[in-house]
């Protein structure tokens, strides 16, 4: 792998020293495992208990989950966004987006648990 800043020669970086560290790169390994464990798992029991989740699909407002869809993509986006803004030494705009990425991650904290209590 290698790695370039601007105006500095470029370097080689080793396997050992990946983008992100090791400990990033094990944590993305585990997680990508876990959810592929999960999915595969969900696809094995709705294949043998079909009726079960055919009555749990009833219960879904797939409006509400659209809405949280967007606004988890939107705090994600924004958080991004602020990091970027950081490194390029743009605090006040970094603010601005961490506040927006914190107020839209309220909001689904809210939806979720309005879609969770009409659900009790």
């Amino acid at each position: 792998m290698t790695e370039k800043t601007p105006g500095a020669p470029l370097v080689r970086r080793a396997l050992e020293d990946p983008p992100g560290g090791v400990l990033m790169w094990i944590v993305v390994t585990l997680e990508l495992l876990t959810f592929g464990i999960v999915f595969v798992l969900l696809g094995l029991f709705r294949h043998t208990e079909a009726a079960v989740f055919a009555a749990g699909q009833q219960l879904l407002n797939p409006h509400v989950g659209l809405l949280m869809t967007i606004m988890l993509l939107t705090s994600g986006w924004l958080v991004a966004e602020a990091v970027h803004a950081v490194r390029s030494d743009k605090i006040a705009r970094a603010r601005g987006f961490y506040a927006g990425g914190i107020l839209v991650g309220v909001g689904f904290v809210g939806i979720k648990l309005y879609d969770f209590s009409s659900k009790i």
